[in-house]
């Protein structure tokens, strides 16, 4: 929840207060960009996970999904290189092996142009829409490979613990 109050390190003047005098929240995060606005955790997830913890009970991690590639930018110097008509899209520096990628056919220095028909123009884009996807979801891959455009069809993983 968001808060009006000032939150600094070593002086937060304490958790945030209802009008009884009930603790509502801890305070965890301040704006950098804006004075005097800071982030607190309802006391309800923190009751619930408190709980949790008594009973000795697993908190499940959020799952991060993932394709087990690494990517840059086409640049000019990219295109060129691989015979491309333009400068668009994710070169694949790096697949790992046995991920999600590389069993779905990806393979290294093919370009990635689109995800499920949306174009990608750089890096940024493609790791975008990956990490848009849920683990299970299926993603269909426009790529150009030896100057062919084909698509493939990759399964978005669990990111694996080492990885994070």
């Amino acid at each position: 929840m968001q808060t009006d109050t000032a939150i600094n390190p070593g002086n937060s003047g304490g958790p945030p207060l209802n009008m009884n005098g009930e603790v509502i929240g801890i305070n965890t995060a301040v704006s950098t960009d804006a004075k005097g606005i800071g982030f607190a955790i309802p006391s309800s997830t923190i009751s619930s996970v408190l709980q949790r913890l008594k009973n000795n009970v697993t908190i499940p991690k959020a799952t991060t999904p993932y394709i087990g590639i690494s990517v840059e930018d086409v640049t000019e110097d990219w295109a060129s290189d691989l015979n491309l008509s333009t400068a668009e899209g994710a070169v694949v520096t790096e697949v790992q092996l046995n991920s999600p990628a590389y069993q779905g056919g990806v393979r290294q220095y093919d370009v990635i142009t689109a995800v499920n028909g949306e174009s990608v123009a750089n890096a940024d884009e493609l790791t975008s829409k990956v990490q848009e996807a849920k683990v299970g979801d299926k993603l269909k891959l426009t790529v150009v490979r030896g100057g062919a455009k084909q698509e493939l069809t990759v399964t978005a993983g669990s990111k694996p613990e080492e990885a994070n």
